[in-house]
């Protein structure tokens, strides 16, 4: 290999490497996490995006950026684009910092996902140190609780006070909540397992401390992911449903008898527990939106609980279900023929979690399940 060649992917390495640890690190903020800033994406989002643009210039590869599909692309371009400036008329300043994060986070998918130095094998070590730090963030802070009864806050110097406390202690890691740790290190290994699934040391690492966050979002996700995996096998359906459970089991009775029975109370409780009816409510029993943004939308905006605090949600209210269906189309028919389903299956299950579509980690996230090195 040239020796231009060996330092050109050390560089990329070290781009997307930086880049992927600063917006993992999204809920951290300047001033209160409702409406404040995120402070890496605020100073690596923009450096990023004019590197790659530079990059693309100086190798005369802009002509990459031309994706295919052209009316699914023109139809997806069409309603972002109006769905942004219903938003800003409607309220421009409570809705320019979702747009802001949407319209940037589209910029560097559009730049990461048709960039000729975006490597699988590049980008697999960067997500194992991601993998790496996220996990035993919340494993340290874990253990510290656990033996000292010392609560690590990651936070303390942004005197942000994670929501670790209710009737146990629920480790967040380097997040405000357990449950967005658990959402981001899904993500992380979603990526991970993209062209290789497999239980190796980062995978069992990331899987760990999802179980450690005690996040029900974080369990039904992985008892799906592990049964999408194990599809085509019918004897490792029935093996991953014996085996997870056992190992969930085995960890909570290892944390102790009160993570037990909390986990068991949120589930026989689900539809009275009030973290569920605030994500799912309402759809279950939707109100606020006419037949007319029901299907078109009114535009993309911080108020989007109509149908409840999740990806759906957010999406339906900005785009209505016209939207929502490009939305989906548009990036399964950016994957290739093989990994479509995966992508569908991908986004499906994040979008049930809090809407993290604002974020550039989200659109980092994207550009990884949708990218071809083909492109």
């Amino acid at each position: 290999m040239p020796l231009s060649e060996i330092t050109r992917n050390k560089e990329n390495y070290l781009v997307y490497l930086i880049s992927l640890i600063a917006f993992v690190m999204w809920d951290f903020y300047f001033g209160d996490y409702k409406s404040g800033f995120r402070i890496l994406e605020l100073i690596v989002a923009p450096i990023l995006v004019s590197y790659l643009l530079l990059r693309k210039i100086q190798n005369r590869t802009l002509d990459n950026l031309l994706v295919p599909n052209h009316i699914i692309t023109f139809a997806f371009c069409s309603i972002i684009f109006i769905s942004i400036t219903s938003g800003l008329i409607a309220n421009f300043a409570t809705n320019i910092k979702p747009i802001l994060g949407i319209s940037l986070g589209l910029c560097l998918y559009f730049l990461i996902n048709y960039s000729s130095d975006f490597k699988t094998k590049t980008v697999n070590k960067a997500l194992e140190v991601a993998i790496l730090i996220v996990s035993m963030c919340l494993i340290v802070q874990w253990s510290v609780y656990v033996a000292f009864d010392y609560f690590l806050n990651f936070h303390i110097f942004l005197s942000e006070s994670p929501r670790v406390f209710s009737s146990i202690f629920r480790p967040s890691g380097i997040f405000l909540e357990p449950g967005n740790h658990s959402v981001s290190m899904l993500m992380l290994l979603l990526a991970y397992w993209k062209n290789n699934f497999s239980f190796n040391f980062f995978s069992i690492l990331g899987i760990i401390s999802i179980l450690l966050s005690l996040s029900l979002f974080g369990y039904l996700a992985l008892i799906l992911t592990l049964l999408y995996f194990f599809r085509s096998k019918i004897r490792y359906i029935f093996q991953g449903l014996l085996v997870l459970p056992l190992i969930i089991f085995l960890i909570l009775t290892l944390l102790n008898i009160d993570s037990l029975n909390f986990i068991y109370e949120r589930i026989i409780g689900a539809t009275s527990d009030s973290s569920f009816l605030g994500r799912f409510s309402g759809f279950i029993n939707p109100s606020g939106l006419n037949i007319f943004e029901l299907f078109l939308g009114r535009g993309f905006s911080n108020s989007y609980i109509d149908y409840g605090n999740n990806g759906y949600a957010f999406l339906i209210s900005g785009m209505g279900l016209l939207g929502l269906f490009i939305f989906f189309l548009f990036f399964i028919l950016q994957s290739d023929k093989g990994n479509r389903l995966y992508t569908f299956f991908s986004l499906s299950l994040l979008l049930i979690s809090s809407p993290i579509i604002t974020t550039m980690f989200f659109w980092y996230w994207l550009a990884i399940i949708t990218n071809s090195e083909k492109k």
